[in-house]
């Protein structure tokens, strides 16, 4: 299927992607004989600086901002995006993400025809973003030796994201994602799932989008602690797609699942004040998530 039409599509929650959205316009308009609009959707954002963009950006030719008026959560609002696009080919891109390569759109509009989901991945801009003592930056820049496309290519679905993918619109429209899901993480994980069970390949190239902000330790364990919860409500589903559900699996299986949520319980603390710090360990934040996760009461477990 040629790659002709392109809908360029940016859920957004108070963020400003005023730069994301030039630069794709701008290369947008390069590519000859390419139809494209671009659409940002804001999910209800309480900034009012954030909302500031929305004029610049209605400016722009092809591409239009528009508000909702209550949050529908990150899984919904790709759906409602899908809906509203014209075209045949969707590129899915998180609005605080950046472009780092001239030939960004070039290069999806040039994978091979015959896939129908192409995930691109994402790096850690050093010379941009020497932010070091971020737990966020750890995380990413320790993760980048598995996002390029080789690696990735050997866990297909496990390896997706919703940051930065090019799917074609049938897909989209047969399989939405998740709607059940409405709190943060895993709707990326669980449409990666659907994904593998309708038989659909996910083809992964390296063409990645770049961190455009790391946000601050404390808003990024909240964002864990959230999606811990959330993978606690789905375990049932996410067998096979989480380390956390695979690690704790093995200390149920040899009774060692009390301890773990006792030493979690005992050292939280202190575990939180390390990862609110200026040299915050990765090792802890990995301790940190399965004792998180190990401690979450017994009566919100599903079956």
């Amino acid at each position: 299927m040629n790659r002709t039409e392109l809908s360029i599509l940016i859920p957004t929650y108070n963020d400003c992607c005023v730069e994301l959205v030039n630069n794709l316009a701008q290369q947008a308009m390069r590519l000859s004989g390419l139809s494209y609009e671009i659409i940002v959707l804001d999910d209800a954002s309480n900034r009012p600086e954030v909302l500031l963009q929305a004029a610049y950006i209605n400016e722009l030719r092809n591409t239009r901002f528009v508000r909702r008026e209550t949050n529908v959560g990150r899984a919904k609002i790709r759906n409602i995006l899908t809906s509203m696009a014209r075209y045949q080919w969707l590129l899915f891109l998180d609005s605080d993400m950046e472009i780092v390569s001239p030939d960004f759109l070039e290069r999806y509009l040039q994978a091979p025809p015959e896939a129908a989901v192409v995930y691109g991945g994402n790096s850690v801009q050093r010379d941009r973003l020497p932010h070091d003592g971020t737990l966020k930056y750890r995380y990413e820049k320790a993760a980048e030796q598995t996002h390029d496309a080789a690696q990735r290519n050997k866990q297909p679905y496990q390896q997706f994201n919703t940051s930065n993918f090019l799917v074609a619109r049938w897909v989209m429209e047969g399989h939405p994602f998740d709607e059940r899901i409405q709190t943060y993480g895993y709707e990326d994980v669980l449409f990666g799932k659907t994904l593998r069970t309708a038989g659909i390949p996910i083809l992964h190239i390296d063409n990645p989008v770049g961190f455009g902000t790391f946000e601050s330790n404390c808003s990024f364990l909240a964002k864990t602690e959230e999606a811990m919860h959330t993978l606690f409500q789905y375990r049932k589903e996410l067998v096979g797609y989480s380390n956390v559900l695979h690690t704790y699996a093995h200390l149920r299986r040899f009774r060692l699942a009390w301890l773990v949520r006792l030493l979690f319980l005992c050292a939280k603390k202190r575990m939180r004040t390390q990862l609110l710090s200026t040299h915050p360990s990765l090792f802890v934040f990995k301790c940190y998530k399965l004792g998180f996760y190990a401690s979450l009461p017994h009566d919100q477990q599903q079956g």
